[in-house]
């Protein structure tokens, strides 16, 4: 998608200044400042010619609202008012949530001609099936993914105009996105009407997940650089597995995983010559391999669990994440500090805390790419009941030994 454009518009030079070193170290690579109008456009409404600058904006029609800063509260029509003086972090969130919104409605567009398109290609296999020859190759229907990347940002209110309610709206609608960025859209009702539905689990080789799991075991045994490709994505694994650089930012990353693929659709091969990759490097991000596992498991699982393991599984984790290091989602702390001081089954894991069977099965998810949890049975647990009961009044007597020295 194209960059949006922001425009200042009746600020003093000094203010304009000030603003426009601020925004532009601060706002993400997809928004540009431009000179005049812009897509978005935020006005001062307190300068000289504040009625004509107004009435010059209202006249023109528009996509997104303005954002008018002035030091009395301004109730105008498709407006977003902000006092000033100007929280700057206040107005870089409200930017931010209109643009998110924004680009729902060019996803939606979007996906809207995707269908259109895999229709037509689905009538043409309907052709080859009865026997009409065509050389074209088959293409991934993407259209169900593309939906879901328009989902994702979903949650978003135009009424950001109440300073009152501003941080309470941005928390809540932040929270749904940031959960559907990571675990998917799919409602705890589906996961009650039917536990052992196929919807509910996935087979990771099957994502870019299982191919770079593959990749990253083949570095982490040998000296030689890895590489993944396919799908428009290139990653090489170095330094036994513990390094990634990828040619993809997550954005590009997340929707990948989303995809379901084939066996041919991403090749693992050794990099023979390592100097093409100290000639990449520049142009590509560089990751924690384990950290990069975390993030494409979350992705692909999206609220599944991988074929194999029961929503009834009794689960305990035997190492904690690297919380410091990983992109933390939603509710993931709390579910992972339940599983080490209690061993719990998925299913009721939700019940416990009170977090959404998405999070939960998107979590142990990611947890057992990492092999960070454990699969209990009955008598693993009893054991490790034992365990704890002889182990109490050791620990209690050593403290009481502390305080009495």
């Amino acid at each position: 998608m194209e960059k949006v454009t922001i425009g200042l518009q009746g600020f003093s030079e000094r203010s304009a200044s000030i603003l426009t070193v601020f925004l532009s170290r601060h706002l993400k690579f997809e928004y540009a400042l431009v000179e005049g109008k812009g897509e978005l456009n935020i006005l001062d409404l307190d300068c000289v010619n504040s009625k004509q600058l107004w009435e010059d904006h209202n006249r023109t029609e528009r996509v997104l609202p303005l954002i008018v800063a002035s030091v009395h509260k301004k109730d105008l029509p498709n407006a977003i008012w902000l006092q000033k003086p100007l929280n700057v972090e206040r107005l870089t969130e409200v930017i931010g949530k209109i643009v998110a919104e924004h680009r729902l409605q060019q996803l939606e567009i979007h996906t809207q001609k995707e269908r259109e398109e895999a229709k037509k290609h689905s009538i043409e296999a309907a052709r080859k099936e009865l026997g009409l020859k065509e050389k074209s190759q088959p293409k991934v229907d993407i259209s169900e993914q593309r939906v879901y990347v328009s989902q994702s940002l979903q949650g978003y209110n135009k009424d950001y105009s109440n300073p009152d309610l501003m941080p309470s709206i941005l928390d809540l609608n932040e929270d749904r996105r940031t959960v559907r960025w990571f675990y998917g859209s799919r409602d705890d009702e589906k996961y009650r009407a039917d536990f052992d539905s196929s919807e509910l689990f996935y087979d990771p080789d099957h994502y870019l997940q299982g191919a770079y799991t593959r990749a990253l075991k083949s570095a982490e045994n040998n000296d030689l650089i890895n590489q993944v490709i396919g799908g428009g994505v290139h990653l090489f694994i170095t330094d036994k597995g513990n390094t990634t650089y990828s040619n993809k930012n997550d954005s590009f990353l997340h929707q990948v995983c989303f995809i379901r693929t084939t066996g041919k659709t991403y090749t693992l091969k050794p990099l023979k010559k390592p100097h093409l990759l100290e000639q990449q490097k520049q142009q590509m991000t560089a990751h924690n391999s384990r950290n990069f596992l975390w993030n494409l498991s979350l992705w692909s699982s999206r609220g599944r669990l991988p074929e194999g393991i029961s929503g009834d599984t009794l689960v305990s984790l035997t190492r904690w994440p690297n919380f410091t290091r990983l992109d933390i989602p939603p509710y993931a702390m709390r579910i992972v500090a339940l599983w080490f001081n209690i061993p719990t089954t998925i299913n009721a894991t939700s019940n416990k805390l009170n977090v959404p069977f998405c999070a939960v099965y998107s979590v142990f998810s990611a947890c057992y790419a990492l092999g960070l949890v454990k699969q209990l049975s009955s008598n693993e647990l009893k054991q490790q009941d034992a365990v704890k009961k002889v182990s109490l009044p050791r620990q209690f007597f050593r403290a009481l030994f502390k305080k009495l020295s």
